[in-house]
């Protein structure tokens, strides 16, 4: 038995990005490895998420039914339907919790080629 733990939401270069639908968003750079790496192994992705229980003033980590990997014939439709899958895993919570969620760095700052930047410093 192994043990892996992605950030899917962090886009550490363009090399390893893609541009899919995110966040209400058209297109947004989304991190492509968890789904190449499901795709070349065969490991399940089983989502997890820490959520602050205050009552208990401790962390609970809860985790998701694993999610469905589409395996066609074609690679690079598979990585971007995966994305967007693994994608919709992490809103669904964010929209279920948004009190529990805080990014402490620019997510979006990897931008399709022509799009302009979200940030302005």
């Amino acid at each position: 038995m192994g043990v892996s733990v992605e950030a899917s939401e962090q886009v550490f270069s363009t090399m390893c990005a893609l541009d899919a639908a995110g966040f209400n968003s058209d297109e947004s750079t989304l991190a492509e490895m968890p789904s190449r790496l499901a795709l070349r192994t065969d490991a399940a992705v089983v989502p997890g998420f820490l959520l602050w229980d205050a009552s208990r003033r401790k962390y609970r980590l809860r985790f998701e039914p694993a999610v469905e990997i589409s395996r066609t014939s074609n690679e690079e439709a598979d990585v971007r339907e995966n994305t967007q899958r693994f994608t919709r895993v992490i809103e669904d919570f964010i929209r279920e919790h948004p009190d529990q969620w805080l990014w402490v760095h620019k997510r979006w700052k990897t931008r399709p080629p022509g799009d302009p930047p979200m940030y302005s410093f």
